[in-house]
């Protein structure tokens, strides 16, 4: 273990390894900025972190289910938009947004993000 230790290529890999972390970190992605909105207004028992993560699952993989999103996003209120990108950013660290791009085109990414188009980060 001693030799390893006086090894100046072991001490490079460390230093390119420890490099990566701090450009990683410095210049990673942020997290998304979460938005308010009225508590009150979110029905008595919903969950804004069920909805989040049942959107998730709709994306998640190979595929995309599209009816479960509008089954979810349809007759919802701002609030309740407002609460499932937060709960999206809080379980997954990304925007519900940036997912739909991602896992969205044409006409289902446009409707998927109208409905959140009353926010700011928008």
């Amino acid at each position: 273990m001693v030799g390893i230790l006086k090894n100046k290529w072991f001490w490079i890999i460390i230093a390119v390894i420890v490099l990566i972390i701090v450009v990683k970190v410095v210049f990673g992605k942020n997290k998304p900025q979460k938005v308010k909105y009225d508590q009150d207004q979110l029905p008595p028992g919903w969950s804004a972190e069920n909805d989040a993560r049942q959107l998730h699952d709709a994306m998640d993989g190979w595929g995309t289910d599209e009816e479960t999103i509008w089954l979810i996003l349809n007759n919802k209120n701002q609030a309740q938009l407002a609460a499932i990108y937060n709960a999206y950013i809080d379980l997954y660290g990304v925007s519900i947004l940036e997912d739909f791009e991602d896992d969205l085109s044409g006409e289902d990414l446009n409707r998927a993000l109208n409905y959140f188009s009353f926010l700011s980060v928008y």
